[in-house]
């Protein structure tokens, strides 16, 4: 299970509903992560993520920076409202790659997702609330406790559906400190997926668990640094 592979799977999140009440989210802020593997939990490396927002505007960049092999980065950008994310493009690239290995495009107009390889492209029809697998955890995030599965999620190489649950209250160490954790669940089976995001923390996502054919990923936020905080 490569690190790439494994990313497309981490960041899932739950779809937006009408009327719900957004969390605020900071303007800027830069989360590092510790990169673990296997039962053992050997670090493979390191990821950053860097969320900024501006008039009405996001964009998410995150770069795994494995012990082997070349950088991934994942590139998102898109609407924020008061129904949280509403994607508008999704890219991943290998080492210095200028063309994205596979990206997707969403057409909200025409309720249209465009996927795939540049010279491979695929479309699905787009579904209320979906998002890209880059940005999903922001998007839990936002809604807190309001959000539901299952949502319709775009990772550059297929569309698919998935379901959470949880919510439960837990502690972690970021920052040399102890802080609040909000810890999200996908359904049990071969796979499954946990997102940990922290209220006190700018509800950023500070904990991700991937675990994929008995096989276990984990990225560790040891620090978070946060811009000041904007709705928009």
């Amino acid at each position: 299970m490569t690190l790439s592979r494994t990313l497309l799977g981490l960041s899932l999140a739950l779809a937006p509903l009408a009327g719900a009440l957004a969390a605020e989210l900071p303007a800027q802020a830069l989360i590092t992560y510790d990169v673990l593997y296997g039962e053992g939990q050997f670090k493979v490396g390191r990821a950053e993520q860097r969320w900024q927002v501006q008039a009405g505007r996001y964009e998410l960049h995150t770069e795994l920076v494995p012990l082997l092999g070349p950088r991934v980065r994942y590139v998102s950008r898109g609407r924020l409202t008061e129904h949280g994310l509403v994607p508008e493009s999704f890219a991943e690239y290998r080492g210095g790659d200028k063309v994205p290995r596979v990206r997707a495009e969403f057409d909200w107009e025409r309720l249209q997702v465009l996927y795939g390889r540049p010279d491979e492209a695929r479309s699905a029809t787009l579904e209320r609330g979906a998002q890209d697998v880059n940005a999903l955890a922001f998007q839990l995030a936002w809604l807190r406790e309001q959000a539901k599965g299952p949502v319709q999620v775009a990772t550059g190489k297929k569309v698919a559906r998935y379901s959470f649950n949880g919510g439960t209250r837990t502690q972690v160490t970021v920052n040399g400190r102890q802080t609040e954790a909000q810890q999200w669940r996908s359904a049990e089976g071969p796979d499954r997926t946990e997102i940990w995001v922290a209220p006190q923390l700018g509800n950023l996502p500070v904990r991700v668990i991937r675990v994929d054919d008995d096989k276990e990923l984990r990225l560790i936020a040891r620090q978070v640094q946060l811009g000041p905080a904007r709705n928009p």
